[in-house]
């Protein structure tokens, strides 16, 4: 019965080292690992790529809106060409400024006319203004 009991053991010893001790047995708690420093560290540099990450995306987004124009009518009834995207915000903010105003007249398209150049499409301004100089020198004298 000891040589049984001695191979059993052996057989358990090499099975432990192949695959760890068995289920039953609670393996031995492990350390905890010291407090590092570079953990707060690598949070910090995270968390200024990141602001970085969104100050890139309003900055590139603010380029873009500010090379944005579209074709309106401003407050006299002339045709004007903004800079800008046609929203307001309310209480007398605007998201667009004038750039260049014509003589041209609103009242002085037709209804066609009028829809097609106050879509609020937004283009270059030279495009703009190219799209505006057709219909102004249609109505000049």
């Amino acid at each position: 019965m000891p040589a049984a009991a001695a191979l059993s053991q052996t057989a358990v010893l090499e099975r432990e080292r192949e695959w760890g001790p068995a289920v039953a047995e609670e393996p031995a708690p492990r350390r905890a690992a010291p407090a590092s420093e570079p953990r707060w560290g690598r949070r910090a540099i995270l968390a200024a790529l990141c602001l970085a990450f969104v100050a890139a995306i309003f900055a590139v987004a603010f380029w873009a809106l500010s090379r944005a124009n579209f074709i309106g009518v401003d407050d006299n009834g002339n045709v004007a060409v903004y800079q800008g995207v046609p929203w307001d915000l309310g209480a007398g903010i605007h998201l667009y400024r004038a750039r260049y105003v014509s003589q041209l007249q609103a009242v002085q398209l037709s209804q066609a006319e009028r829809e097609s150049l106050f879509d609020h499409h937004l283009a270059s301004y030279d495009s703009a203004r190219d799209r505006l100089a057709a219909y102004e020198q249609e109505a000049s004298p």
